[in-house]
C-alpha cells in the first residue's frame, strides 16, 4: 500500500508563521509541488438597465476549481449562465424581471476558488437601475439586437409550441442582420427575423405561392404613434399588373401589459396589413398585429383577428 508522508508542514509551524504551502513527499521519493493558484476577474461592478432581458458579462481566469453564488440569498431578479471559452471562462448576467422600483436594487456576485488556501474570494456587484419611459410617443421595437444563442418558445394557437433559436448573424443584399432567427412552421420556410445595425426589425420572407420573396422592416426604431411605412414587391405570376404592398402603422407606444402570464412593461404594437393592387386597384389580403417588447422582440402575433402565437419562455 502506497504511504504519503507529510514532512514540510511541521517545518511550516514552528518555523515560518507565514508558511502555508506544503509540500508532499511519497515513498518513491517523487515531488507534488504546491498549487500556485490565480484567480482574476475582468469586472467588479457591472450595472443593467429597468428592463427585463437587460444583459451583460464578465470574465473568470483560474487555474483552479471555483463556484458561484449570489447574494442576498433568495435573489431572483438576476440570472446567471457560465460557459467556457478558449482564455477562460465567461459568466452572462441578465435581469429576469423589470425594476419597477424608484430606486436601483444590488446583488452581490460571489466567486470561490479551491486548491490553494491563499486565494481569497473575489466579488462583482450587479446593479440594476430603475426602469423608466422617458418618451412613451418615441419607444424603441428593440433596444438591442437578438442575441446569438437566444432561443425563444412561442405558444401556438392550433396547440403545441414553436420553438425559435438565432444562430449566425447575415448578410443579405449589403445589410448586416444581427441574430439571424429561422423558422419552419406553419409552411413559412426559412423565415427570418433579425435587427440590424440601426435597431430596425426586419422580416425575410421566401416565395410562398404568388407572394415574391420579400425583405421588410416590420418594426422601426423610434417611432410615434400613428407612423407608417410601406414595402412593394411584384407578383410572381404577373408583375407588370399585380403587386404587394406591406404596410406597417404604429398603434401604440410604452405600453404596460400581460400575456401569457408574464408581465411586460415597454410594449410597441404594429400592424401590418398586406394589399393587392390589380391595376391600380387595391384589396386587403391580410391583417397582422404584433406586439413587441423593448429589449426582446414580438411577443404576441395576432392573424385575422385572432391571437396566432404567444411567447412562452425564453433563454440566453
Amino acid at each position: 500500500m502506497k504511504k504519503t508522508i507529510i514532512i514540510a508542514s511541521t517545518i511550516c509551524t514552528l518555523l515560518l508563521a507565514a508558511c502555508e504551502k506544503t509540500t508532499f513527499i511519497n515513498q518513491n521519493n517523487s515531488y507534488h509541488a504546491p498549487v500556485n493558484g490565480t484567480l482574476t476577474v475582468d469586472s467588479t461592478a457591472l450595472t443593467l438597465n429597468g428592463m427585463i432581458t437587460s444583459i451583460d458579462s464578465f470574465a473568470i481566469t483560474t487555474n483552479l476549481n471555483w463556484n458561484i453564488a449570489v447574494t442576498p440569498t433568495g435573489t431572483t431578479w438576476l440570472g446567471i449562465k457560465s460557459y467556457a471559452t478558449s482564455t477562460g471562462n465567461k459568466v452572462i448576467v441578465s435581469a429576469l424581471s423589470s425594476n419597477n422600483a424608484d430606486t436601483a436594487r444590488t446583488a452581490t456576485i460571489t466567486i470561490t476558488a479551491y486548491g490553494d488556501t491563499a486565494i481569497k474570494p473575489v466579488t462583482i456587484v450587479v446593479t440594476q437601475l430603475p426602469y423608466t419611459i422617458n418618451n412613451p410617443n418615441a419607444q424603441n421595437c428593440d433596444s438591442t439586437p437578438y442575441r446569438i444563442g437566444t432561443t425563444l418558445v412561442f405558444s401556438l394557437a392550433q396547440g403545441g409550441n414553436s420553438k425559435e433559436t438565432f444562430t449566425t448573424d447575415t448578410v443579405i443584399n449589403g445589410i448586416t442582420y444581427y441574430g439571424t432567427k429561422i423558422s419552419t412552421g406553419n409552411g413559412r420556410q426559412y423565415v427570418y427575423y433579425a435587427v440590424d445595425s440601426a435597431g430596425n426589425n426586419w422580416e425575410m420572407l421566401p416565395q410562398i405561392g404568388d407572394y415574391p420573396a420579400s425583405n421588410m422592416i416590420y418594426c422601426k426604431q423610434n417611432q410615434a404613434v400613428g407612423n407608417s411605412w410601406s414595402d412593394t414587391f411584384p407578383s410572381i405570376s404577373q408583375p407588370s399588373t399585380v403587386s404587394y404592398v406591406y404596410t406597417h402603422q404604429v398603434l401604440q407606444t410604452g405600453l404596460k401589459f400581460s400575456i401569457g402570464g408574464i408581465t411586460y412593461t415597454n410594449g410597441t404594437q404594429v400592424q401590418e396589413s398586406l394589399y393587392a393592387i390589380n391595376n391600380g386597384v387595391s384589396s386587403l389580403v391580410s391583417t397582422t398585429t404584433r406586439t413587441f417588447q423593448c429589449g426582446l422582440g414580438v411577443v404576441q402575433t395576432i392573424e385575422y383577428g385572432t391571437v396566432y402565437s404567444t411567447l412562452a419562455g425564453y433563454t440566453y
